[in-house]
């Protein structure tokens, strides 16, 4: 049998995605994928054709002219393919909210209003996608989540103002007096990173990204054991390891604003969760 009989969709919905956003981390999450695994798709599918479609850079992913030429006819099978499925019934059956959540929120502190939405909506699924506020934001434009938690400077007008919350230093003070100054950030693309940098530069301060990762149990783990130190939500950070300005010689950060976003014309197990984190906020 030729091989074309055998392509797996799931490569070329890959390559569509990331054509589309020009960003495997976007990418990532409108797939519900790690970026490792979209990353390793677009090979398979480049393989497989033998021809590379895609060029990586600091700047993001690039169609080649081979990638150009047969971007059309991939979404053309997955517009049959979508289609099809739809014809017999494929669609999800059970009912589910879309719900998209910082890293640095999407444990413990949400798990009481998840737990009484299901209380409310016990048929209702919610599908849970963490990621950079950034991608997240990104995700919700393009259509991919029903609802989203992001955190973004206070002067910039997204969704639904729900809380502001100071930006505080986490760490030790033998970590934080080093230089250069080792931090540790959530993903590359955080919502504080260029804040950040801004404040150490003002201060004349040289910093380093030393670490990472998208845990944030991982992040904490490794600002415990004096690794690097990182900024958090003041609400969200563990008391124990807030560094005192007048004690660590860091500089002030601002604060931030955390925003809800939710879709138009939303069903009701929609606008229950929505109603149920605006009381969160308001009621912490």
């Amino acid at each position: 049998m030729n091989k074309a009989h055998n392509l797996d969709l799931a490569l070329l919905r890959a390559f569509v995605e990331v054509a589309d956003t020009g960003s495997m981390s976007v990418a990532s999450v409108n797939l519900h994928l790690t970026q490792g695994a979209v990353s390793q798709r677009i090979k398979r599918l480049e393989a497989f054709l033998g021809c590379q479609l895609l060029l990586r850079d600091t700047q993001g992913s690039r169609l080649t002219s081979i990638g150009i030429s047969l971007l059309p006819d991939a979404r053309r099978l997955l517009r049959i393919h979508d289609a099809f499925c739809t014809s017999i019934g494929g669609r999800e059956t059970a009912a589910s909210v879309r719900l998209g959540l910082p890293f640095d929120m999407a444990g413990a502190p949400l798990a009481p209003l998840l737990k009484a939405f299901s209380t409310v909506f016990p048929r209702v699924g919610v599908k849970i996608f963490s990621a950079s506020s950034t991608d997240l934001d990104q995700a919700f434009s393009n259509g991919k989540l029903d609802l989203v938690l992001s955190q973004g400077p206070v002067d910039v007008e997204l969704g639904e103002r729900l809380a502001v919350d100071q930006l505080v230093w986490l760490g030790s003070e033998a970590t934080a007096a080093q230089r250069p100054l080792a931090l540790c950030f959530l993903t590359a693309n955080c919502a504080f990173r260029d804040t950040v940098f801004q404040r150490l530069g003002e201060e004349g301060i040289v910093g380093k990204m030393v670490f990472e990762n998208t845990s944030a149990d991982t992040t904490l783990t490794m600002v415990r054991n004096g690794l690097a130190v990182t900024p958090w939500l003041r609400s969200l950070a563990p008391e124990d390891i807030i560094l005192s300005l007048a004690d660590c010689g860091l500089p002030t950060l601002p604060e931030f604003a955390v925003r809800l976003q939710s879709v138009d014309h939303a069903s009701r197990p929609i606008s229950g969760l929505a109603d149920l984190i605006r009381d969160h906020f308001k009621h912490p």
